[in-house]
This record gives C-alpha cells, sequence and structure tokens, in this order.
C-alpha cells in the first residue's frame, strides 16, 4: 500500500477465523463456539487468532501496517481469505471509528437536580433536629434552675 492517506483496504475473514470451538465443553454431544473478536473503548480489536493466515507487518518508521495472505491461510470450498485495494477515499474519517462525544451537560443537569431533591428533604430533617437539641437545652437550663430554688427553700 502506497503511501497515499486517503487509501484503505479490505480484508476478507472466513468465519473460521473468527468462531472459534471451544474444547472444554461439559458434554461432547453438543457444539460450542465462541466469538473471537473483542470490542474495547476505541473501536473492535483485531487479534492474533482472528489473523492466522495473513502476513501482518508494522512499519513504525513509515507508520504504517502491511497485510497479505499467507500460504496457510483458512480457505473452503467457496471463499478465501483474501486483501484487496488499494481503495481511494475522498475523506477517510468516514471510514474510520469515530468515537461517541457523550453529552455531560444532561447528565450534570441531572446531579444538580438530584442534590437539589436531597437539600429539599434534609433541610426540614435539620430544622426538626436543631430545634429538638434548642429544646432539650433550654429544658435542661430550666431543670438546673428549679433544681438550685429547691434547694433554698
Amino acid at each position: 500500500m502506497s503511501e497515499v492517506t486517503n487509501q484503505s483496504f479490505r480484508i476478507t475473514i472466513l468465519p473460521q477465523q473468527y468462531l472459534r470451538p471451544v474444547e472444554d465443553v461439559a458434554t461432547s454431544q453438543d457444539d460450542c463456539y465462541k466469538f473471537a473478536v473483542s470490542q474495547s473503548s476505541t473501536g473492535t480489536v483485531l487479534g492474533a487468532v482472528v489473523m492466522e493466515g495473513f502476513y501482518v507487518v508494522f512499519d513504525r518508521a513509515r507508520k504504517r501496517i502491511g497485510f497479505a495472505v499467507s500460504a496457510c491461510h483458512v480457505h473452503d470450498e467457496f471463499r478465501t481469505a483474501a486483501v484487496e485495494g488499494p481503495f481511494v477515499t475522498p475523506d477517510m474519517m468516514d471510514c474510520g471509528y469515530n468515537i461517541p462525544q457523550t453529552d455531560e451537560s444532561t447528565l450534570m443537569t441531572i446531579a444538580y437536580v438530584m442534590a437539589a431533591i436531597c437539600a429539599l428533604f434534609m433541610l426540614p430533617l435539620c430544622l426538626m433536629v436543631c430545634q429538638w437539641r434548642c429544646l432539650r437545652c433550654l429544658r435542661h437550663q430550666h431543670d438546673d434552675f428549679a433544681d438550685d430554688i429547691s434547694l433554698l427553700k
């Protein structure tokens, strides 16, 4: 692939490469398969399991990656693994993975509303506790004064 920035390519991967049989099955009568592609926060990751049958060259100096079908690739009677391209695309941003932008202003509004509701419910409770403490202190001071008077009699 040349170093033109608006070029892409297509890799054809057969189901035998991304659907793997599970070996440790409790009963050997059932066929069980696992999906060999995992998703990350930066897009879909194709690992070594899926890329079996391809030569992959990482050219770090020129910041590019090359793919080619190896001699021991997976194939069946109808399809074969393939690398096609390069295809010229006017805007490569249309083909790339775009990280979805979260709208945090909505979440912040919800957080402020929830905090206001909590404060609204806590305010009467705090007022009741303060009133109870004040009445308790006043009653305790009043009881001390009454005890002093009774001692004088």
